[in-house]
């Protein structure tokens, strides 16, 4: 059997690379038409499949945090085994905390899930051919996972021994969304003269 301790270092380091790849989404992707613009004009396709991989990449991390804790006889790294394993050490107010943003992130994650299952992960007939559309999946509801399952695991995390201070990412000092953009920026302006 797995620790607590294994499980719980296995799906931090999967929840920073959601907030890494979702930080640098939003850099180049949400971060204003002149952005966007530039991203267009320097390799529009390029940019589009690499915006295209990070929101299915955002979709299939959120979906696999937060599928059961075991499929079958598999046991899955998710915050549902997780949850597993620290249940009988939660004092009744933590459960109860743990046990409402537990639902609150199955509710972030619906339509997530959905694509995930029947576009991403599988190619359903009827969605491939075109005669089931899915429903929409807004920024707020991906940011709201993530949310939850910050605060899932800061309450699953304190009183350990691991270190979790939250999850918003730092970069190294130019590699980040930005750096690119300035970089497009300054390489568009001198190749106009400008």
């Amino acid at each position: 059997m797995h620790t607590f301790k294994a499980v719980f270092e296995a799906i931090d380091r999967n929840v920073q690379q959601v907030f890494v790849r979702w930080g640098i989404y939003t850099q180049l992707f949400d971060s204003g038409k002149a952005n966007v613009g530039l991203l267009n004009a320097s390799g529009s396709y390029v940019f589009f499949l690499l915006q295209r991989l990070l929101l299915d990449d955002t979709i299939l991390a959120l979906s696999r945090l937060t599928d059961p804790s075991a499929t079958g006889k598999n046991k899955n790294a998710s915050v549902k085994r997780l949850i597993e394993l620290v249940r009988p050490s939660l004092t009744p107010p933590d459960a109860s905390v743990v046990d409402a943003s537990l639902k609150s992130l199955e509710q972030h994650v619906d339509n997530a899930r959905k694509h995930r299952d029947k576009a991403i992960a599988h190619a359903d007939l009827d969605h491939t051919v075109g005669s089931l559309s899915l429903p929409e999946i807004a920024y707020a509801e991906l940011e709201g996972a993530m949310k939850e399952l910050e605060t899932l695991m800061l309450r699953l995390g304190s009183g350990s021994i691991h270190r979790v201070g939250g999850y918003t990412p730092v970069f190294v000092f130019g590699t980040d969304g930005n750096a690119l953009i300035e970089k497009l920026r300054k390489a568009s302006a001198s190749s106009s003269g400008g």
